[in-house]
């Protein structure tokens, strides 16, 4: 076989994974249903849809996040006249997102390899699109802030790769475009996830340093245009919600994830996942070894790495899912092959500099996360990508090639071993699809289906028993099965995750004192905590109105009588 037929053939392969994994993923959208943390982030957009941003009670710093998308969600609802499946259209938004995250990366491994080696920079796109943080394709302050830093790091390594190659400075008249591209991508990053900021620094501070005399230039306008759009954001935001607003959602956020008082606990904590499961250390040490191989060809490399992570699919995963072990193993193998070039790469050449910048990523978001090291692959993910897909050479070779398809579809099928907020795998068991409500569209287990029905038809028989309404417990997603307006400083009941705290009781206690509302709804599952003590004091203010048992999870409705429907008042059980 000619060397450009073998070349062609490279190329359709890599296209064939690229579309295998879309398609994968449009259907990995549609499955699943989950009340918890997806619900948490879209309650935010459904209470805004519902009272307007500015009349919302929301202090929750998560909301930064969805603040990016309301616009479309203002445009869903105008087009289908309701909000009717706003669950799966989130998701296809997340699912774009992550489709041009991957053709960033695509253009920056395309361009450092000069072309010559177009299958790694497909198959880089293809993984990058495959990775679903979690196994829950949402757009949240995860996703946002992950998909958002890496476009931003790989325009700006697309930029450096230019300005280092006289062939494409020439060629590219454009390329001061990256670097807009990249100062956009940073601020919507830094607006999803606050704490990324440190991250975008540490990228100046590295360009800066890499920087020759003439490029300086360059790179002070990259900060300039940076600051200029961040600066723009916070004055978008500031008016969104107002300065006294923003105060108290900083105070919230503070008391509620313990940001100032927790963070060098969590750092403490961090290698206890690893601790736990001395199996997964071991295959994180030969992991870091085979990237410090330098000697041993890449590809040789790449199939003994591939191995190691196929073995980790015969036991449970230790950082959350199998596609979290993956990507962890495949950042710590790019930190070994980093170290190994120190001494031979120019730094700001080859797209590796954007390694280490990943492995801080990580470490801050596995840091400022409540998560741990289960969240380290929402900040280090870049790092394990491109060590394994920046080729040496610009060759990887056939037996580096099957390697990185079987990476890729071993990240694709750790989506569907694990479908989160499911107690038990829809494809595995008897299922069917919501056609109704926020959740139509998706496909989830008969119970679970049942349980957003019976539920759903409960608010309806409440309707005129009030307004505004609270949930205790850990299921954010009862909000989206009601046409009420939520009345609660957080969707999401911090109390069932990390316990409850003085400075939250009183918080919510002084809340609940100036913004009672009109209908309390008490919901329990195998997984459910105690109410906390604010909670247990507000429900004594109700008599209970009706209670409901379904499938998958139990309702008690608190309310006024003379705000109770006769029929709901009687305990319905299924």
């Amino acid at each position: 076989m000619t060397p450009a037929r073998t070349v062609n053939t490279s190329m359709d392969v890599g296209i064939a994974v690229v579309l295998a994994v879309i398609v994968a993923n449009c259907f990995r959208i549609s499955v699943g249903v989950d009340l918890s943390d997806e619900s948490y982030y879209i309650a935010f957009l459904d209470g805004w849809l519902k009272t307007g941003v500015s009349s919302s009670p929301f202090l929750s710093i998560h909301q930064t996040a969805e603040i990016l998308i309301y616009p479309l969600v203002l445009a869903f609802r105008a087009l289908t006249a309701g909000t009717t499946g706003i669950v799966l259209f989130v998701r296809l938004v997340f699912m774009i997102s992550n489709l041009a995250t991957g053709f960033c990366i695509f253009q920056l491994v395309r361009r450092y390899s000069h072309h010559s080696n177009i299958f790694a920079a497909l198959i880089a796109a293809a993984m990058s699109i495959a990775f679903i943080p979690f196994s829950l394709p949402s757009f949240s302050y995860n996703t946002a802030g992950m998909l958002a830093m890496n476009v931003a790091l790989a325009c700006i390594g697309i930029h450096q790769i230019a300005e280092t190659d006289i062939n494409s400075r020439r060629s590219d008249a454009r390329n001061s475009n990256w670097i807009w591209a990249s100062a956009a991508a940073w601020t919507l990053a830094v607006v999803a996830y606050p704490t990324l900021i440190a991250i975008e620094l540490l990228t100046f501070i590295c360009i800066f340093l890499a920087a020759s005399g003439p490029s300086k230039g360059t790179i002070y306008r990259y900060i300039a245009a940076c600051v200029s759009l961040q600066a723009i954001a916070a004055l978008a935001l500031l008016g969104i919600f107002g300065l006294e607003h923003l105060r108290e959602m900083f105070t919230f956020s503070n008391a509620s994830l313990n940001v100032s008082s927790g963070l060098f606990v969590k750092l403490r904590h961090l290698p206890d996942p690893l601790i736990a499961k001395p199996w997964f250390a071991w295959s994180c040490l030969a992991s870091l070894a085979l990237g410090l191989a330098r000697p041993l060809r890449l590809e040789l490399r790449l199939v003994a790495l591939t191995f190691v992570i196929l073995l980790q699919f015969l036991s449970l995963p230790t950082l959350f899912t199998s596609g979290h072990d993956t990507t962890f193993l495949l950042s710590i193998f790019a930190a070994g092959r980093w170290v190994s070039r120190l001494r031979t790469a120019q730094p700001m050449v080859s797209p590796m500099f954007l390694v280490p910048i990943s492995l801080a990523a990580g470490i801050v978001t596995a840091s400022t996360a409540t998560n741990g090291l289960y969240n380290f692959c929402v900040g280090g993910f870049l790092a394990g990508l491109l060590g394994v897909c920046l080729p040496e050479n610009r060759a990887t070779g056939p037996r580096g090639e099957i390697a990185l398809i079987a990476i890729t579809f071993a990240v694709v099928v750790s989506n569907f071993n694990f479908v989160y907020g499911e107690s038990i795998n829809p494809l595995t068991t008897a299922s069917r699809r919501i056609r109704s409500g926020a959740f139509a569209g998706l496909l989830t287990t008969k119970p679970h289906a049942q349980s957003v029905e019976q539920t759903t038809a409960l608010f309806t028989s409440l309707q005129g028993g009030g307004k505004t309404f609270l949930v205790i417990g850990r299921l954010s997603g009862i909000y989206l099965l009601s046409m009420m307006q939520a009345q609660t400083m957080s969707t999401w009941d911090f109390g069932q995750q990390l316990g409850s705290t003085p400075a939250m009781d009183q918080m919510q206690e002084v809340f609940f004192e100036r913004h009672s509302p009109d209908v309390v709804v008490e919901v329990s599952d195998p997984w459910t905590r105690a109410p906390s003590n604010s909670s247990k004091k507000l429900i004594s203010r109700y008599p209970q109105c009706a209670q409901v048992q379904t499938p998958a999870w139990d309702l008690k409705i608190f309310t006024n009588p003379e705000n109770c429907d006769r029929k709901s008042s009687e305990s319905t059980q299924s």
